[in-house]
Parts: structure tokens; sequence; C-alpha cells
């Protein structure tokens, strides 16, 4: 049974329509936090064009000595972890994708998305417990490798199913002509892998970046407070500084977009094929 043209043109038609209105409900609340950000003073308008525009919030945010000492914080924790989740996704992944076989292979996929599936708020207090142990607590290393259990279960599972979509006979190929193992899979199949490298770059340093309940529970003082736990620094108990608090969204989004736009082909290019299979 064939469709109409005229059923054609109303389907594309809703289908722009929805996905315009889908994007004015994504973008006016970002929107309207830029807007906020561009006011200063304790009287800030809740508008979407201030009446005066200003800069002295970011002026403020750049400025502050423990502002930015929580911003080299987040930027220390977040590539660290972001390059120990890839390094461990891709070496683990490529062991279980569809070039090997040993006993407890499923038993251990099911596993580590076992882990994957657990609430990350049941986590804090195990993992506080477990750090104030081994003295990690108020550190760097406690939050990177706290990161680790709650990214590295998702990315493992994505770049085995983009390691399924490489044919493994270019690795076969290399080791024919003298490379080991390990030099096939870091000379060929490697760099084959870049769209899932940069999908799994993205998760990790998207959830490091922004994550706040494990930064302010794992962590204590100003010192080391990441920077998503020192935008909260301006609510107060009576009220908030919302321009401050504005600018500091604002500046927070920065990083996780800067990394989306760089790795954005391969990301998509990354989540199609790691789809495949």
């Amino acid at each position: 049974m064939t469709v109409s043209k005229g059923a054609k043109f109303l389907q594309k038609g809703f289908s722009y329509f929805f996905l315009f209105f889908y994007c004015i409900f994504v973008i006016l609340p970002i929107f309207w936090v830029f807007s906020t950000s561009l006011q200063f003073g304790k009287a800030v308008q809740f508008s979407f064009l201030p009446e005066k525009i200003t800069i002295e919030n970011y002026r403020y945010i750049f400025t502050q000595s423990q502002m930015m000492r929580s911003l080299v914080n987040s930027l220390i924790v977040a590539i660290s972890a972001t390059g120990i989740s890839v390094t461990v996704s891709a070496t683990a992944g490529f062991a279980l994708s569809n070039r090997y076989s040993f006993k407890g292979k499923t038993a251990f996929m099911v596993f580590i998305m076992g882990v994957f599936m657990i609430p990350i708020l049941v986590n804090i207090i195990p993992l506080y417990v477990i750090l104030q142990t081994i003295g990690w607590l108020n550190t760097y290393w406690g939050l990177i490798i706290t990161y680790q259990a709650l990214i590295l279960p998702l990315n493992i599972f994505l770049m085995r199913n983009f390691f399924n979509t490489i044919p493994k006979e270019l690795e076969e190929s290399a080791m024919l002509d003298g490379c080991s193992k390990f030099e096939a899979f870091r000379r060929v199949t490697l760099p084959l892998s870049w769209p899932g490298l940069a999908v799994a770059s993205i998760f990790a340093f998207r959830f490091s970046w922004n994550d706040y309940i494990f930064a302010i529970t794992l962590t204590s003082g100003r010192d080391m407070a990441t920077f998503q736990a020192a935008i909260y620094w301006f609510m107060g108990l009576e009220r908030a500084n919302w321009g401050y608090l504005a600018a500091g969204t604002i500046v927070g989004m920065i990083p996780a977009l800067l990394i989306f736009f760089i790795f954005q082909r391969r990301f998509v290019e990354g989540l199609t094929m790691g789809a495949l299979k």
C-alpha cells in the first residue's frame, strides 16, 4: 500500500512542527539563564531581555580565586577520569568483543551491565566508607576512581559493540605481516575506533564534569570543591545571588559543549556504528 504525497507532506510537516517546538522548549530555559547572567545587582529581573546588559557577574567568576580553584579542580578530575575511562573501556571492550572467547565472558558482561543498572545514589554510602578507610576522602583520586565505577560499565559496553563492527580480518592481515596482537590492535583497530572513542570520551567527560552529588559528598572544604559544587555557594539560606549563579551555570556549560562540538561528527558516527550489533 503506497502512501500519498499529501500524507507524506503532512507527516513531514508534523515532524518539523514537533522538532521546532521541542527545540524552543529546550533552548528557552538556557536563554533565560544567559539573560539573567547579564544582569547585576541584588534586584535581578527574571526576564528574557535584560534592560541593562553587564558582564560583572562573569568578571567576578573569573577573578574570584576560589571559583578559579574550583574550575581547575573540575578540569583535573574530569580530564583524568575521562583518560582513564577511555583507556580501560577500549582495552576491556576489545577483549570482550567477538575476537575472543573465554569461559564466563557472557556472565561478566551481564555483571557489567548489572552494575550500570544500580541507581547512583545507592553507591554513595559504600563509596564514602571505602574512601574513608583508604584515606582518599577529599582528594582528586577519590573522585576520579569513584567516577570510574559509574562510567566504565556503559563505556565498556559501547566499545565492545563498536569493536564488533570492525572486521577482525584486518587484524589477522596485520599479524600475517609480522605484528603481534597488541600491535595489530594499536596500529589497525584502535585508529579505526575513533568514533567509538569519541562517544566514550563525551560520556565520561560530561558525567565527571557535571557531577554534583558525589563531588559535594566526597569532598569537604573549598580548596577541593569542584566547579559544579562551587556554584551553589551563591545559594544563601534566605536569598540567592541569581546573577552569579546564572553566570556560573553558563560557564559550567562551556567545557562540555566544547567537547561535544569538537567530537560532534565522530559522536554521531560512533552511536550509529555501535548500535549495529
